[in-house]
């Protein structure tokens, strides 16, 4: 089975996985997927992922570290496999510079402190019981001036010219046409139907909004926007309290489609 929730901000968010929350996780197994879309966090400081006997000098930064390690050990400990891609809230530098393997059709990172933890790498497609799911993380930060760059926000939170295109490369591959669309942030062109308000534009959502208008696809999953939502007109689910079974869009008329017409 796969599950489907949003960001876990490292600590932060992640009890929304404990058993009493998920109480179906303890009848999964490996082969069952919990996927995060997006601001994952696990590590977030460079130093987090670091042996404990290498403790950082900075107060802030050992406490980081050792929570990073505590969830790190409890993810490990879960019967299924948690997936994930990044966020705005994510180390992406740290990511960048971790080997790759080949998993299910697609590049992934294996975790270094939990090995059923795997990072979902932008552009990829990955094929998972039967579907395929198109990833592209990223989003532009909205607090970045709480931040310092290069230590708690990355420039590369955006995703790269290189990256965008090797997403649509690979869309083209699957000839424009796959089961599930995972992201951290939304479309631009889904702002003002899906959300109360408007949000200005940036380089991720205008991006997607080009992979919204040319992609048929059953669902789009996203996080960020900390929303658990369900916009069926639009065939987009907000995540983020909340865990979702992907059965549960799997409904009769929600065949492949692309947005504007009938499914």
């Amino acid at each position: 089975m796969i599950f489907i929730t949003g960001d876990t901000h490292g600590g932060l968010d992640i009890e929304k996985l404990a058993r009493k929350r998920f109480p179906k996780g303890k009848r999964l197994n490996r082969d069952d997927y919990l996927i995060v879309c997006g601001d994952f966090g696990f590590p977030f400081l460079s130093t987090d992922a670091d042996p404990l006997d290498k403790m950082p000098a900075n107060q802030r930064e050992r406490s980081s570290q050792k929570s990073c390690h505590y969830w790190c050990k409890w993810l490990s400990q879960q019967p299924y496999t948690i997936l994930w891609l990044d966020g705005n809230h994510d180390n992406h530098p740290y990511w960048y510079a971790r080997p790759t393997s080949s998993w299910k059709g697609g590049l992934v990172n294996v975790h270094p402190l939990a090995d059923n933890v795997l990072h979902l790498k932008r552009g990829e497609c990955y094929d998972l019981d039967g579907f395929t799911f198109w990833v592209m993380g990223g989003a532009e930060s909205h607090d970045k001036e709480y931040r310092t760059a290069g230590y708690s926000w990355w420039e590369e939170e955006i995703p790269s010219r290189a990256e965008r295109d090797h997403g649509l490369e690979t869309l083209a591959a699957h000839g424009h046409r796959v089961d599930f669309i995972l992201t951290h942030t939304i479309p631009q062109c889904l702002i003002a139907p899906s959300l109360t308000g408007l949000m200005p534009s940036e380089p991720t959502r205008d991006y997607l909004s080009e992979v919204y208008l040319s992609t048929s696809f059953r669902y789009w999953f996203a996080g960020h926007l900390h929303q658990d939502q369900t916009n069926e007109k639009y065939r987009l689910r907000l995540c983020y309290n909340e865990i979702v079974c992907l059965n549960d869009f799997l409904r009769p008329h929600a065949r492949f489609a692309r947005p504007g017409r009938e499914a």
